[in-house]
């Protein structure tokens, strides 16, 4: 399950018209540090926001460029793959989770979240409610994303 967000920015007349006036290369390399300058408001938000009980979430957030994007300006934000250290339990703790119960208990498939191992016939893992920081963090910081980028574009517009 996928932690997203989308900021898209339509209806720039102006800009489009000083950006035409550049050459290509130059337009796509504005484009890309206004879009990074944007990105990295909320990814600040969304490390602000995250849990801290390891500090391995909050490390793992951060901004992917995905291979995918080649012919588009995109930056992801989200869970960076970094090996044994990957905190697989960012949409636990966004979404929450139903609770469920292990039959026939075994040492290693009825570890409970407080680290504690249930031995028996059966565990019973408890609901965890919904600490969401990713949506909240996007949601609380799109306006001042959108401000970043338009203020890098400004700036670069101006070395021009």
């Amino acid at each position: 399950m996928a932690l997203t967000g989308e900021l898209k920015i339509e209806g720039l007349k102006e800009l489009n018209k000083e950006l035409k006036k550049l050459d290509a290369q130059m337009e796509k390399r504005i484009a890309k540090q206004a879009v990074r300058a944007g990105a990295t408001v909320i990814a600040k938000e969304i490390r602000r926001r995250a849990p801290r009980k390891t500090g391995r979430l909050k490390k793992s957030i951060g901004m992917m460029v995905p291979k995918s994007a080649r012919n588009q300006i995109r930056i992801d934000i989200g869970i960076r793959d970094r090996g044994k250290e990957t905190p697989f339990y960012a949409h636990m703790i966004e979404f929450g989770t139903s609770g469920y119960s292990v039959p026939k208990a075994r040492k290693k498939d009825a570890l409970l979240a407080d680290g504690k191992t249930v031995y028996g016939r059966k565990a019973d893992i408890p609901p965890r409610p919904a600490r969401p920081f990713f949506r909240p963090a996007f949601d609380e910081k799109a306006r001042d994303a959108f401000e970043a980028i338009k203020q890098k574009i400004n700036q670069l517009l101006k070395t021009v």
